[in-house]
Parts: structure tokens; sequence; C-alpha cells
């Protein structure tokens, strides 16, 4: 624990000293938010958690994903419980064996339960929840952060669960280059 927080403070010494001279664009990537792992955490809605190979993603990084969501009209974003996602997680073996998925990739259903994936929750403006999920079969440096990846194949891959009807309703995969 000490370590832990030793490098938080040296990682907080490094960076660079903020310009306040005026309002923040509203472009700007904010700074990452603070990260709670393991079970004793308890973590506020701001912060990204990570529980083994899934990441929670809090509200305030959900814009980042943006592009890469494929639902009509985000009007906020929320950080998902820990439950919501390994409920959907657990249900994706199912919805890969489904047609359009077979024909991507055969196996693809039992690759990607072992995939790193991120998790951030989308509220639509008619008020209905989704969950965005970003898979990546490895580990990158930093998985606290927003994975975007042009190409790679089937190592990468994005899905949208339905909270309400609790099933899956979108699902991408990356090309080859």
């Amino acid at each position: 624990m000490r370590a832990l927080l030793l490098l938080t403070l040296l990682a907080g010494c490094s960076r660079a000293p903020r310009n306040n001279a005026g309002p923040a664009s509203p472009l700007a990537i904010p700074d990452p938010p603070p990260v709670t792992t393991g079970p004793d955490a308890a973590p506020s809605a701001d912060q990204v958690v990570v529980h083994g190979k899934t990441v929670l993603m809090p509200a305030a990084l959900g814009p980042q994903f943006g592009i890469m969501i494929n639902l009509d009209r985000p009007t906020e974003f929320f950080r998902p419980t820990l439950e919501q996602a390994e409920h959907a997680h657990s249900r994706l073996d199912g919805f890969l064996q489904g047609r359009s998925a077979r024909a991507l990739a055969p196996d693809l259903h039992t690759r990607a339960q072992g995939y790193f994936n991120q998790w951030v929750g989308v509220v639509l403006q008619d008020g209905r929840r989704f969950l965005y999920g970003n898979y990546f079969c490895h580990a990158f440096d930093d998985i606290k952060q927003p994975i975007s990846v042009d190409d790679g194949g089937d190592c990468f891959l994005q899905v949208t669960f339905d909270l309400q009807h609790d099933a899956f309703v979108g699902l991408q995969v990356n090309g080859e280059a």
C-alpha cells in the first residue's frame, strides 16, 4: 500500500502545472480519474474501478468512448456496477454464438471470455440505459483509459447491452489491416 501511495505521489509530482488562465476547452480530455482496486475499496462515482480484467469507467470518461458507441444521442453516462458488468459479460458467450458472430469468427465466443473488458453506462434521450463494453485480447499500458484501436481483427470488439431487455443489441468487431 505504501509503495502504491509513493508511486501515486511521484506520478503527481511529474505532471506539468496547469494553465488556469482561461476556461477549459469543451474538447479537452479530463485528467484520468483516480483508480480503485480490490474487494475492500469503496470507490466514489468518479473513480475507475479495476477488478481483474474488468474495468468500470466513470461517467467523466464516457465521452471518450463516444465515437465508438453506436447509439443515437447519448445524453449522459454513468459508471456501471460490477454486478451489471459481470452479468453482461456472463451473457456474452451465448450472444457471440449467434448467427452473425459465427460468420465473423467461429471460436470468438470462447476467446472473448478471457479478454480484458471496459464498461461504461450510457443513457439515451428517452431514458433507456445501456452498457457499452469494449473488449481487447491483451493488456495495454493503461487499461484505465478508453482503448481504441484501428484494425486488429477480432482481438478487439465492442458490444452494447440493453439493461431493460437484459440482452445484447450491438456488436462491432474490428477489421484487419
